[in-house]
Parts: C-alpha cells; sequence; structure tokens
C-alpha cells in the first residue's frame, strides 16, 4: 500500500507494518534523531516534524525528550489523527502539503512560542519531488529555524555513482549536503548512515 492510498485508520496500521517489516534500519535511525536533539541540551524544544507518517517517530521523541513541544504535519489527515491519539503528549498537528507555499507560516504559527528549535524529517523527503524540491525544502527550513536552530533529514539514500539510475528524490550523502550548504546553514554534515538510510543535518549555529 502507499501512502497516497491511505483512507482509513487501518490503513494506516497496514502501512505501518510495512515499514516495520520492509525495513529494519528504523529503530536504529530513530534512537539516533532523538540522541542529536538530546544533545543540543535545549531545556523545552520545539520540534517540528515534515511527513510524520504513522507517527513512529514522532512517538520516539515525545516519550524521550522531556518537555518537548512537538508540531507534526502531514498532507494526509489519517496519519495526523493516528498519530495525535498515541502520543503521551499534547501536540500540535499541520495538515498540508510540502509543494505548496503556506506550510512555513502553518508551522510557525502552531509553534507555542513563535520559534522553531528542530525541523526534523525520516523517510519521507525523496517522496515529495526531484533534488530541486527537496533544495526548496531544505531553503525554507533554514528560515524557519532559530540563530541555532538544527535540521535534520534521515532519508532513503543512494550510493555514490548511482543517482542517475535512482528515482529523482533519492539522493547521495554528498549531495544532500550540496544542498544543505547551498541552502544557508552555517554547518553541515553526516552524523550516521546504514545500507538504507543517510542522517544529515543542517546547523544555524
Amino acid at each position: 500500500m502507499s501512502f497516497r492510498d491511505i483512507q482509513t485508520q487501518n490503513d494506516v496500521r497496514l502501512y505501518q507494518k510495512r515499514l516495520t517489516d520492509n525495513y529494519l534500519d528504523r529503530p536504529e535511525i530513530m534512537n539516533h534523531i532523538v540522541q542529536q536533539i538530546e544533545q543540543l541540551g535545549t531545556e523545552n524544544p520545539t520540534v517540528a516534524e515534515l511527513c510524520i507518517g504513522p507517527g513512529q517517530l514522532a512517538e520516539s521523541l515525545c516519550n524521550n525528550i522531556p518537555k518537548i513541544d512537538y508540531i507534526g504535519l502531514d498532507f494526509i489527515q489519517p496519519f495526523l489523527d493516528f498519530t495525535a491519539a498515541k502520543l503521551s503528549v499534547d501536540g500540535e498537528f499541520v495538515c498540508a502539503d510540502l509543494t505548496g507555499t503556506e506550510w512555513p507560516n502553518l508551522l510557525k504559527g502552531a509553534s507555542k512560542t513563535g520559534q522553531i528549535d528542530v525541523i526534523v524529517s525520516m523517510q519521507s523527503l525523496h517522496d515529495v519531488g526531484d533534488a530541486d524540491q527537496i533544495a526548496s525544502i531544505y531553503t525554507k527550513c533554514q528560515s524557519l529555524l532559530g540563530e541555532e536552530g538544527l535540521f535534520i533529514n534521515a532519508d532513503l539514500i543512494t550510493q555514490e555513482g548511482d543517482e542517475a539510475n535512482a528515482r529523482p528524490g533519492r539522493l547521495t550523502v554528498p549531495h544532500h549536503l550540496e544542498l544543505l550548504q547551498a541552502a544557508g546553514y552555517t554547518t553541515t554534515g553526516c552524523t550516521h548512515r546504514t545500507a538504507q538510510f543517510g542522517v544529515c543535518f543542517g546547523s544555524n549555529k
């Protein structure tokens, strides 16, 4: 089942099972993302997640980061409803499409402080569009974040040399880092890599 076919809560459960069964690296990647945010030492971080899907990363973030202010964005309402029902905290949820123009303002408006400390995404942006679309998202996120803000994209990658044969949004780690640097982040890098995932970041610090 494709995420585009999701209509009911049962569809979300089936989709979540497919992710769990087919991508065994996901728990490792989620733990790593939590660790990166913990290392910031922000007491009450506002964390926005792009394309939350069935909320597995959201659950890890909210269960492990004390006093988190969580904002979840997705364009599929059943994903938002499913995630909201299982979180241990009261999050804010935004129904918006990353190919549109309104989502940055909607995210900022959903923040209790008007500020976003961290923006994360996991296994999602490769489905939004090609490298140009991903570059646009990186730039918008850089503008949304504060002076010490952190952006983390943990996505499925293609290996160096194979990008020409990959889906348009499936990029190599060096290509992701090139786009993050062009977006204006002060510091960029790849903090973790598995056979399936690359965890790339851009920091305004």
